[in-house]
């Protein structure tokens, strides 16, 4: 597999390629419930609604709430905006969180203030962002090379075109810098055992020749 960019960093190699078998956003934990309706594509959360006017029906106005879009054309993409191609976009459902799904997040909140509000919905954008980078594919993983050509180890799993933000260079970064800590340590002990046997025989070969 030929990787996507190489990144040097103190004599390693970053080796960043697609990853193609990241599982879906959707199978987390999420602050937001993703609810979608669509002929051709799974999207979002599993649910029981047989209708979006099934699902408007259910809602108690207590929630926060932001529309889903879809642009549809060599691929998918999602958002919560909309797209200016209305030909091949539209509205696909919504997501939404309520005071029962943030307080099993570990929240206290009692009631939305109009700043608590703003939280969730930059909380929920960055659930849309991190599953519509699943949907497009811009999912990476990284193996490490280090100074002889030998791979090292990796990781995947990380969304997004950004690998600073997705955490994929710290990620990597840490590896490579735990890798030179072991391989000095590693070193140093090599040094003392040599010493501590060297040593002694040298002592005992200089006294005896005394």
């Amino acid at each position: 597999m030929e990787s996507l960019e190489i990144i040097n960093y103190r004599g390693y190699k970053i080796n960043i390629y697609s990853d193609e078998n990241c599982e879906s956003p959707r199978e987390w934990d999420n602050l937001g419930k993703m609810i979608c309706f669509h002929p051709n594509y799974n999207l979002g959360d599993k649910h029981s609604f047989a209708s979006p006017e099934d699902f408007k029906e259910s809602l108690t106005g207590n929630e926060v709430i932001l529309p889903l879009y879809l642009y549809d054309h060599s691929g998918i993409t999602m958002n919560t905006t909309g797209f200016s191609c209305n030909w091949d976009s539209g509205k696909v459902g919504w997501i939404y969180a309520d005071l029962e799904q943030l307080q099993k997040m570990g929240h206290t909140w009692k009631r939305f203030t109009a700043k608590r509000k703003e939280q969730v919905v930059e909380w929920l954008k960055s659930d849309v962002k991190i599953y519509d980078d699943y949907l497009t594919g811009a999912t990476y993983g990284y193996m490490i090379e280090d100074l002889e050509g030998n791979e090292e180890g990796g990781c995947w799993g990380f969304y997004g075109d950004d690998f600073k933000d997705s955490g994929l260079l710290e990620h990597a970064k840490n590896d490579i810098d735990s890798e030179i800590y072991n391989r000095v340590q590693d070193r140093i002990k090599e040094v003392k055992n040599y010493i501590l046997n060297k040593v002694p025989f040298i002592y005992r070969k200089y006294t005896t020749a005394l």
